[in-house]
């Protein structure tokens, strides 16, 4: 579906025109529905979307740093704590959460070759925080969110039998803005519905992919950062 078709199935959902609801405002509500059909298909598998590389300066003393303003989900972040020269540099960071932690003796005194880091929101913390400055001591490995839904030829980039959902996104939004009660939960329902069909057919389809699939050299972080830890 491009979007002129995702606007057309819209308006017949919830009958409106362009002088009581915008197309500017329709397209607004429809890629709201659509990056949060994204994310959803991020979540559940990683690697239907295309991955970005982006490196950034290590800060002296700082273990905190912003994520991309377009993250949907980390894969992998690298540390290297002097000035890296090739990829092998880097050392892989291993996943923690801080409420599990039972030894913050152990945790404040993580080796610079095998860093951690907690991802929270749009920040993560990486430790041991870095001592110097290092240009380009970082590298994050992340699932971006699609380009925004714009010209009437655009496609989204999800699987094409849940494109109806974003339709249906936008005509409930366009009911709840008119209170149209009754239709608005009728189409909240069928969002909700679909959402969960959608997570049933993408979690079977990736469960029968997953003998295939290698293993990341982050799960190998996560059990030894683990072990260390608490």
């Amino acid at each position: 579906m491009n979007v002129q078709t995702l606007k057309a199935q819209s308006r017949l959902k919830t009958p409106s025109t362009t002088t009581n609801f915008s197309d500017a405002n329709l397209l607004v509500q429809l890629n709201e529905g659509y990056y949060t059909l994204a994310s959803i298909v991020a979540t559940i598998n990683e690697d239907y979307f295309e991955e970005q590389r982006d490196k950034f300066n290590l800060i002296a003393n700082s273990g905190l740093y912003s994520l991309p303003t377009d993250t949907m989900k980390v894969k992998q972040v690298r540390l290297a704590y002097s000035t890296p020269s090739v990829d092998t540099d880097y050392k892989i960071a291993g996943t923690y959460d801080p409420a599990q932690v039972r030894n913050i003796q152990n945790e404040e005194n993580v080796s610079t070759a095998n860093p951690i880091v907690d991802i929270t929101n749009n920040y993560f913390r990486i430790k041991p925080k870095p001592t110097t400055a290092v240009t380009n001591g970082g590298m994050l490995y992340y699932i971006s969110r699609p380009s925004a839904l714009v010209n009437s030829a655009d496609v989204p980039i999800i699987p094409q039998q849940f494109q109806d959902l974003i339709a249906i996104y936008g005509a409930k939004q366009m009911a709840l803005s008119f209170e149209m009660t009754n239709r608005y939960q009728l189409l909240q329902g069928e969002w909700l519905n679909g959402i969960e069909r959608m997570k049933k057919e993408l979690a079977a389809r990736n469960a029968n992919d997953t003998d295939a699939r290698m293993r990341s050299p982050l799960e190998d972080g996560v059990n030894r950062v683990t072990t260390e830890l608490w």
